[in-house]
């Protein structure tokens, strides 16, 4: 069994409505904006998370926890273009849409039912510019995810 490499297959769509987020369509996907063609190499950062609940008593002697509510952290690195901008025109600070990410087919391969996607329902914040020698001038934008996403959805 051999590795699956990640280069050259995920693909990020920014939708601008997904009717059901277990079953997004490929009209909705292909509705969406490519991001991917324009990100940074590491700029897809989804870091789930979950909070602990304490469990101990007074009279513990050792720390105890549950798992208690979890969250997701959501960014994308931007590239700048120089003109056309067109992804950054678009997640602007509280644009609201659908981050969708696919994972495991070549990125170029084009939507098509029965696929597994992401989905996340999210705001956009406030981006943050960087710039520097030797590299491009890039955004990060933190998506605030609005409602429960769907880290397992299959495209209907």
């Amino acid at each position: 069994m051999a590795d699956l490499v990640s280069d050259g297959k995920i693909r990020v769509v920014w939708a601008p409505s997904v009717a059901n987020i277990a079953a997004p369509t490929v009209a909705e996907v292909t509705a969406g904006l490519r991001l991917d063609t324009v990100m940074t190499p590491d700029g897809l950062k989804i870091a789930w998370k979950t909070a602990d609940v304490d469990t101990s008593s007074l009279s513990s002697t050792y720390d105890t926890s549950r798992a208690g509510r979890r969250g997701v952290d959501v960014s994308v690195e931007i590239k700048r273009q120089d003109s056309a901008d067109t992804a950054l025109t678009t997640l602007i600070y509280r644009a609201v849409g659908f981050l969708l990410v696919r994972r495991t087919v070549d990125a170029g391969t084009a939507p098509t039912a029965a696929q597994s996607w992401e989905v996340y329902p999210g705001e956009c914040k406030q981006g943050s510019d960087t710039y520097g020698p030797n590299k491009v001038q890039t955004r990060t934008i933190d998506i605030g995810v609005t409602s429960d996403p769907q880290a397992s959805a299959v495209m209907a």
